[in-house]
């Protein structure tokens, strides 16, 4: 599919020899990470005291810091090659310490776009007001304003995404914002980019609704975390073939460029 793999995709983690092991608890994670979501999300509607709530706080944080971890170190892997297995288990400082630095880059990007967010809406709360007295200017400024705020809404979506690829290529956080690697991600193979986000995006949606489908069963329910299991997997995948065609990794490794975090 656009030139992709997906076989390769949703069958790589199979062919590893403790695969039962790594993705039964890789599926007991992924359960109770939404479960404690699910927790903190409605915590006020349910009867739980603070302190079991603090609890599961926490647990959610740690847990969520070790999978995306664990996930960025495996598209790091699959990276550098792509006849490579699932990571280890229990290298547990380093999905911590990755996921960390994931997770603050995630949160520095999402502070820069709330600011342009509020300053684009500023924009568009100004030119509101100044229709009353000043009609055309009004429209005028309400026009750029909205322009603006498209336009930044979708090049820190991108950048984001870029970021969150770049991270990967060498679990360095400064790679989140180096601006060389994520033009050469995102805005130079714009096309390319643009096929890769689409297959993640048609797995999502298909996801979503297998989730709303299974979740008219108990054995439905308990399937739900599997499926997603497996789409955050075959994505992996997909954008590591993606990095490898468009970095020449095989080049970059020899170099020192590319380097397995």
């Amino acid at each position: 599919m656009f030139g992709y793999d997906l076989k390769q995709a949703f069958t790589y983690f199979l062919k590893d020899e403790h695969k039962i092991l790594k993705l039964f608890v890789l599926y007991f994670m992924t359960a109770l990470i939404g479960i404690l979501n699910f927790v903190s999300t409605f915590a006020d509607k349910i009867n739980i005291s603070a302190k079991y709530l603090l609890l599961a706080f926490l647990l959610f944080v740690i847990l969520g810091f070790y999978y995306s971890g664990y996930l960025a170190v495996n598209l790091n892997s699959r990276i550098i090659k792509s006849e490579n297995k699932l990571p280890k288990l229990l290298d547990c400082a380093k999905y911590l310490i990755a996921g960390f630095k994931y997770s603050f880059g995630l949160f520095l990007y999402q502070f820069i776009f709330s600011i342009f967010i509020g300053l684009s809406l500023i924009l568009i709360a100004v030119s509101v007001g100044t229709m009353s007295g000043n009609l055309p200017i009004g429209i005028i400024l309400l026009i750029i304003g909205i322009i603006i705020l498209t336009v930044l809404v979708i090049y820190v979506l991108l950048c984001i995404i870029g970021g969150s690829i770049a991270f990967c290529t060498n679990l360095k956080f400064s790679s989140m914002f180096n601006s060389k690697l994520l033009n050469t991600i995102i805005f130079k193979n714009f096309k390319s980019i643009s096929k890769v986000l689409l297959i993640a995006g048609l797995f999502a949606i298909i996801c979503a609704i297998l989730s709303v489908i299974l979740c008219l069963t108990i054995v439905g329910i308990v399937l739900i975390p599997a499926v997603w299991l497996i789409v955050f997997l075959a994505i992996a995948d997909i954008y590591a073939q993606y990095i490898r065609k468009i970095l020449n990794t095989d080049k970059r490794i020899e170099q020192g460029e590319v380097a397995n975090g």
